[in-house]
């Protein structure tokens, strides 16, 4: 079965596919200029999409968008958000885009929620939900707030609130491509652990392989 990580590791002939919903409405991908996107810990991600054209009706405020991305016509989700604003110039259309997670970086003045004899995953799981998010996984270690004496927990953000939970046991909260929240503990950065390993396609010693699926060709990560 062919997949993007075998089209990306195992050929070196492939075609980029773009596939950008704006409010139900596919994107032309020849009058797309440019997609980027970027993800990371305790924000929400944001996405640039710039098109030659102007962009559908349908891309207006708070419209549902979705960017699919892969290879040879094989995609996988790349990002999942609302248009936060499009703008104009002489020469192309840039629609701004945010995670699902936005609710969690409305700034709110000083907000103070009392914490008694709960545990830190009912707790973020009610801040979640307090956020208006429905879309969320929360996997906490089991530890209690507020045992001895109940704990005020101030914040102006719902995303800083939960952050203050979470980093007790070194967890934090992230967005997937897909939208969905996962709050859980985490590696640090850099992890302590290899997430991928970089092959230069030469043999340093008589000992040495190739590694598993490959043979010949360019360097590449697995």
């Amino acid at each position: 079965m062919v997949t993007l990580g075998s089209l990306y590791e195992g050929s070196d002939f492939r075609a980029a596919t773009l596939v950008i919903l704006i409010g139900g409405v596919r994107l032309a991908q020849s009058s797309v200029l440019e997609a980027s996107w970027s993800f990371s810990f305790g924000r929400p991600p944001t996405a640039t999409i710039t098109v030659t054209s102007p962009p559908p009706a349908t891309a207006v405020p708070y419209a549902r968008v979705q960017i699919d991305a892969g290879f040879n016509g094989l995609t996988a989700r790349a990002f999942t958000g609302i248009v936060t604003d499009v703008d104009a110039s002489e020469q192309d259309w840039k629609i701004e885009c945010v995670g699902m997670s936005w609710p969690l970086d409305v700034h709110f003045r000083d907000v103070v929620i009392t914490l008694a004899n709960v545990t830190a995953q009912a707790a973020i799981t009610q801040l979640l939900t307090d956020a208006g998010l429905t879309d969320f996984l929360v996997d906490m270690p089991a530890w209690t707030i507020g045992t001895v004496e109940s704990h005020e927990l101030s914040f102006q953000t719902y995303g800083e609130a939960i952050n203050k939970v979470a980093e007790v046991d070194g967890g934090r909260w992230y967005e997937l491509p897909t939208g969905t929240v996962r709050v859980e503990v985490r590696d640090p950065l850099p992890s302590f652990t290899v997430f991928r390993s970089y092959f230069a396609m030469s043999l340093a010693g008589p000992v040495e392989s190739y590694p598993a699926g490959i043979a010949s060709g360019r360097p590449r990560l697995r």
